[in-house]
């Protein structure tokens, strides 16, 4: 579906994943796991209206089954180089990702952040302040993670 779903009229495309995970970038839903890569990130490479358009994912999920306490937990080749793509994720490779009664630490710190400066600040300040918030709130145990191969600053703006 994300391969062949025309988003010509669209600036960008922002995916956002919450569910249960494990290590290499693999997600777990109802009928079978998914690679956050060959499922989602590849498929969206090769569709051609989304070429140079910023492609942003979140994802809250475990990445492993490290824990340092303190929280419950949840325990194809693309066309081109994969430009543009920004990956978010609520943990570090191998670490578990956390919630409490309230919701997730990274989820909710993200949407906060985007409400305060998603229409004025690039994603990459965000982002970075996102991190610095989670491992605050959470005493060091949980530090998201980001890879990115956007080329220019990102804002939301009106979007928002």
């Amino acid at each position: 579906m994300l391969e062949t779903k025309d988003f010509k009229d669209k600036s960008a495309l922002v995916l956002v994943i919450l569910s249960h995970g494990s290590r290499h970038d693999q997600i777990a839903a109802k009928d079978d796991d998914y690679s956050v890569d060959y499922d989602m990130v590849f498929p969206i490479l090769r569709n051609k209206t989304l070429k140079d358009k910023p492609k942003l994912l979140f994802v809250q999920a475990c990445k492993g089954e490290r824990e340092l306490g303190g929280f419950m937990t949840d325990a194809a080749q693309p066309n081109g180089s994969p430009n543009e793509i920004l990956k978010c994720y609520s943990t570090y490779e191998g670490y578990v990702s956390f919630r409490t009664e309230e919701g997730t630490p990274f989820i909710q710190t993200l949407c906060e952040a985007l409400n305060r400066s998603g229409k004025t600040s690039d994603i990459d300040t965000i982002m970075t302040n996102v991190r610095r918030v989670v491992k605050i709130q959470t005493k060091d145990r949980q530090i998201p993670s980001v890879t990115s191969t956007l080329t220019s600053k990102y804002v939301f703006g009106d979007y928002i």
